[in-house]
């Protein structure tokens, strides 16, 4: 394997650094962006830089939007002010900030349009937490169910609730809670967090018997357990 660096423009004007990876075994071309946010390009032998930057430019959305992801949970709270974008499971929403007597949030596309007395954010954080909070309670239980029945189990109970410390946690009596910053993750994440938890009403505890369990649903599951606790104390909002 030998490897060179080079660098490439996104659509948008960002100038972002990668490196080729060049693999005599692989076959296909497979993007790779580290916790640190440093893009890789892992490739046959023969495959050239410019080859790389076309496959870049493939999957530009994709880039903008995990790096997006990246920087905002290593700076930890946001800014909140128009323009900024905010992670929305697989996807990020521009922020539009309107004063305006009547609170109001509205997704519009990809803008999330926020209207607040004073465009501070004294009154934005509130309305968009309980905007994202909302959407958590229509989404993270139907996607639980959904995944309920692929572990074989059925909680008596599901509940969205504000944890700090915590994506979810499982009670003896079968209960499911869910943080609503989930919503803030990428589906990949969220749904280990859901199967993790869902393992927990076959297994109450993290034996060998638990996380056995947990890899037969999901191999990566350590990939996505480690991406977790490196943004467990940066959640956004």
């Amino acid at each position: 394997m030998n490897q060179s660096s080079s660098s490439v423009r996104l659509p948008g004007g960002e100038r972002i650094a990668y490196t080729l990876y060049r693999m005599p075994r692989r076959k296909r071309v497979h993007l790779v962006i580290s916790h640190e946010g440093h893009l890789q390009v892992r490739a046959p032998n023969q495959f050239t830089h410019s080859e790389a930057k076309r496959a870049i430019h493939a999957r530009s959305t994709w880039i903008i939007n995990t790096l997006l992801r990246i920087r905002t949970l290593r700076t930890g709270r946001l800014s909140l002010q128009s323009g900024i974008r905010l992670p929305f499971l697989d996807e990020t929403l521009s922020l539009q900030v309107t004063e305006n007597p009547t609170p109001l949030v509205v997704r519009e596309r990809d803008i999330l349009h926020v209207h607040a007395p004073v465009a501070d954010e004294r009154n934005i954080r509130p309305s968009l937490e309980y905007w994202y909070r909302h959407q958590a309670k229509d989404y993270l239980p139907v996607r639980l169910g959904l995944l309920a029945d692929y572990v074989g189990v059925r909680p008596s109970r599901v509940s969205i609730r504000s944890q700090k410390t915590r994506w979810g946690s499982c009670s003896g009596k079968g209960q499911i809670s869910l943080n609503w910053r989930l919503m803030l993750l990428p589906v990949q994440l969220v749904d280990y967090v859901l199967i993790h938890e869902l393992c927990h009403l076959h297994h109450l505890n993290h034996s060998p018997e638990f996380w056995g369990l947990v890899h037969r649903l999901l191999p990566d599951y350590k990939e996505y357990r480690a991406r977790l606790a490196k943004i467990r104390d940066s959640l956004v909002l």
